[in-house]
């Protein structure tokens, strides 16, 4: 049998690599994704895909075997792999930023995750409202329900967030802690009209003990501070959390770009445009600019969100970016966002009617899309405050 990437000794590989093959499962992906939406899971067959082709290392550490990839290259391997399946770059999204998450805690934990499996990923949610924690001998024993586990399915381990209680019962704080998918059970609770084969479903844990070692502040997490010793870990951004807020926008880009592409298929197919006298839609004025506008509005999203990327990327090994450029690139987003859901929108009439056919990939990608856009850590106008208060001087008010 013929060996694959994640059986090679040799796991170097370029941005340019790491970016052509992720081009190169496009067409693969795009075939497997009306299975991945209707199983609400994505196939065997693209996680192996995937995984063979080291799309489950981006951020994992390089001293593991990982790319460690940078956030611009990061963002563009998922647009692509998301020009195939919105979903299946989604997941490969949660476990790059994850486990680049994960990268912050101890030497010791990093080496129970990947020192014998540099392909296990990390998947995990921020919602700790349904959890509970205990302070035990070295560790807490954790109880909960964690919703929207994206890629819980495949991944290895999860970053489980939990409470610290104040002694009055209030919130002193939240934690992340590493847990292995085999102390947890899943609830299949995603039932959802988009991303439905991200798997995104319940994360159950009973009486989960969690030692220290595997357990990392958020305020880690937001402003930067790795537990491990290895010099490695200062080559990380100096917020890991906008970096993961960011991440969010590499499949959106990728369904933006499917919608353009199936436009694209569909004028390039010369069927008349009904109620016209024009017998090929690429003779239309108006299917012509509503075309031209949405590759303009797909143009506009990728300047922005690569912009942010590069904000991103100055910042590792350094401090943490300040509150402007954090608030720009938080804008960035919410304007990528606008402009993507103008060109999916733009790509759909193009379509017509038919586009929303259940059998019209163009209806998946549709439906991907507008749910991905609706993170609550994406919310435009969230972002667009922070920006505008941050430029004013004023105190911030985004959590994340």
């Amino acid at each position: 049998m013929p060996e694959t990437l994640s059986q090679s000794a040799d796991r170097t590989a370029t941005d340019a690599d790491l970016l052509a093959r992720a081009t190169d499962l496009r067409e693969l992906l795009r075939k497997e994704a009306a299975v991945g939406d209707e199983r609400r899971n994505i196939t065997d067959t693209a996680v192996a895909a995937l995984r063979d082709a080291g799309m489950f290392r981006l951020g994992t550490p390089r001293r593991w075997g990982g790319y460690q990839a940078g956030m611009r290259t990061t963002l563009q391997v998922l647009a692509e792999l998301g020009r195939g399946d919105a979903a299946a770059s989604w997941v490969t999204m949660i476990y790059a930023v994850t486990n680049l998450a994960a990268s912050l805690n101890t030497d010791r934990a990093q080496e129970e995750i990947w020192g014998d499996n540099p392909d296990a990923a990390v998947a995990g949610t921020s919602n700790f409202m349904g959890s509970t924690s205990v302070r035990g001998d070295g560790g807490y024993v954790v109880n909960g329900k964690w919703p929207f586990n994206s890629g819980c399915l495949h991944a290895d381990w999860t970053m489980t967030p939990f409470p610290i209680l104040g002694e009055d019962g209030s919130l002193a704080g939240v934690r992340f802690g590493l847990v292995p998918y085999t102390d947890l059970t899943i609830e299949d609770t995603w039932h959802v009209a988009g991303m439905r084969g991200t798997g995104s479903n319940t994360a159950v844990g009973t009486d989960v003990f969690v030692p220290d070692h595997r357990i990392i502040d958020f305020d880690r997490i937001v402003s930067g501070g790795s537990r491990s010793e290895h010099p490695e870990a200062r080559e990380i951004p100096g917020s890991v959390q906008i970096a993961m807020i960011l991440g969010l926008m590499g499949p959106l880009l990728g369904a933006g770009h499917a919608a353009v592409d199936l436009a694209r298929e569909a004028i390039d197919k010369g069927r008349p445009v009904i109620g016209s006298i024009y017998q090929k839609a690429a003779d239309s004025p108006t299917h012509q600019l509503n075309y031209a506008t949405a590759v303009s509005r797909l143009d506009t999203a990728y300047l922005h969100v690569l912009r942010a990327a590069d904000d991103v990327d100055r910042s590792v090994g350094t401090e943490p970016p300040d509150d402007v450029t954090r608030g720009r690139i938080r804008m960035d987003i919410a304007v990528a966002l606008q402009n993507l859901r103008e060109a999916v929108t733009l790509s759909m009439s193009i379509g017509g009617a038919g586009s929303f056919a259940t059998a019209n990939p163009a209806n998946r990608v549709w439906r991907d899309f507008e749910t991905g856009a609706r993170h609550a850590i994406l919310n435009p106008g969230i972002g667009a405050e922070t920006y505008a208060r941050a430029l004013l001087g004023l105190e911030p008010i985004a959590v994340f």
